[in-house]
């Protein structure tokens, strides 16, 4: 059976994942400026952040729709939040993101421009991948000029002692946990390259095809027949984001290409708490709803939805999931895992994470390539539990760059297929003006 066909099915058995990732991209984003003159929806979608915004220097050219999550790129890399950069305006109540009233908004643009030039003149010294802020910086707003001694003495490979000629630093280093392994290179957990073994270390199984991972993992969350029973889903329980505190939760999933969200949205600072509803109703687009009425989405929310639609919704059966091959091995938490790779669009990664054991999908990492550097979102899955005779994740935990909000923990208390639903929750309430 071919990989792509296989790759049907794969989308039919994720059919409640979807919906998890989906919400980790909506309604808790913020927003890096206010658009110039008016909403950005009186632009078109791929518009120059500089038609958009006021006084963008540095990124001319940048899509508008990639500034949001631009910013909490580098928030997140230097661990801070806007205010770093950005001056309070003058009634004290928010930031004035068009002032350049602070240095470091002075010093941000410098080093953004270093790392274009870096990137546009540089790039095969650093393997041909892009630097970013976080390549430096790792975290802290200030990154070191020099080490700190003493230094830590250096580790060495198994079976690499004293004298024997061969540093810490000589061999290539392990992929972090969770991360695709390189191309040729050694996984991480003291693995060797596929078809190799550590001395003491059990032999590792022998190298699947894509094709192969993906009819195991088909058959391990209840087999072709079984999932295409589901036409609908619906599925409550909590979400908990990075700063605590569980709030209610419920996801709704049918055909076709329909989605309906409604999330409690605790108290932050001034801001009370609420709740918020979105929706995807096919062709016709998405909506969202709070205190303020209803709105049909932007550009690049609608954007994350659609991504979300194109990469997991079960029913888009006519465009085929795309072409899977086998990256290499990785590892989550403690589970060995095949990496299978897939590249849906030029600007778009994706890396599945199956279980070599249970078969079952344990991570989803999605790497895309935006105007200055790769920005990486990864969705782990776990408790699994069978929901008439298909394997479901109870609990999923989305991770992304959004300074404000890094994590988020669903966990389903309830899950129920092909429960009846009425259509009209799809569809965009009565629009409400915005002031």
């Amino acid at each position: 059976m071919r990989s792509k066909n296989l790759g049907l099915k794969l989308r039919l058995a994720v059919v409640a994942v979807f919906a998890c990732l989906f919400a980790a991209s909506w309604g808790w984003k913020s927003s890096a400026q206010q658009p110039a003159g008016g909403g950005a929806a009186q632009h078109p979608a791929n518009a120059p952040a500089e038609q958009v915004y006021k006084n963008i220097q540095v990124l001319k050219g940048m899509p508008a729709d990639q500034l949001g999550e631009t910013m909490n790129f580098f928030a997140s890399s230097l661990g801070v939040n806007c205010g770093f950069c950005h001056a309070r305006n003058a009634a004290g109540d928010g930031l004035d993101f068009v002032s350049d009233a602070k240095e470091e908004k002075k010093t941000a643009r410098a080093m953004i421009a270093m790392q274009m030039d870096v990137n546009s003149h540089h790039l095969a010294a650093f393997d041909n991948e892009r630097i970013s802020c976080y390549t430096c910086h790792q975290g802290h707003a200030g990154a070191p000029h020099m080490p700190r001694l003493p230094l830590a003495a250096p580790s060495l490979p198994p079976g690499n002692g004293p004298g024997s000629g061969q540093g810490a630093s000589s061999g290539q280093p392990g992929t972090p946990a969770g991360q695709p392994p390189a191309a040729g290179a050694p996984a991480q957990g003291g693995q060797t390259p596929l078809g190799g073994a550590v001395v003491g270390q059990p032999a590792q199984p022998p190298r699947p095809t894509a094709e192969q991972v993906l009819a195991k993992y088909v058959a391990a969350v209840g087999g072709a027949d079984a999932v295409a029973k589901l036409k609908t889903l619906v599925m409550r329980g909590t979400r908990e984001g990075a700063r605590g505190g569980a709030t209610p939760y419920e996801v709704t999933v049918a055909t076709p290409d329909r989605l309906y969200v409604v999330a409690t949205i605790p108290a932050q600072g001034q801001q009370t708490a609420g709740e918020v509803r979105q929706g995807l109703n096919g062709a016709s687009g998405g909506w969202t709803t709070n205190a303020r009425g209803a709105r049909a989405l932007n550009a690049a929310e609608l954007a994350d939805l659609r991504n979300v639609s194109r990469y997991l919704m079960p029913l888009k059966l006519a465009q085929p999931f795309p072409q899977m091959t086998v990256r290499g091995r990785g590892r989550v938490a403690d589970a060995q895992a095949w990496v299978l790779e897939a590249t849906p669009a030029p600007d778009v990664k994706q890396y599945f994470f199956f279980d070599q054991q249970s078969g079952l999908l344990l991570r989803q990492l999605t790497i895309r390539s935006l105007f200055l550097f790769d920005v990486p979102e990864q969705v782990d899955y776990e408790d699994y539990r069978d929901v008439d005779g298909v394997k479901l994740p109870f609990t999923v935990r989305s991770s992304s760059v959004n300074v404000n909000n890094p994590i988020a923990i669903r966990k389903f208390t309830d899950i129920k297929a092909n429960a009846p639903i009425q259509d009209s929750i799809f569809v965009m309430p009565a629009a409400t003006p915005q002031p």
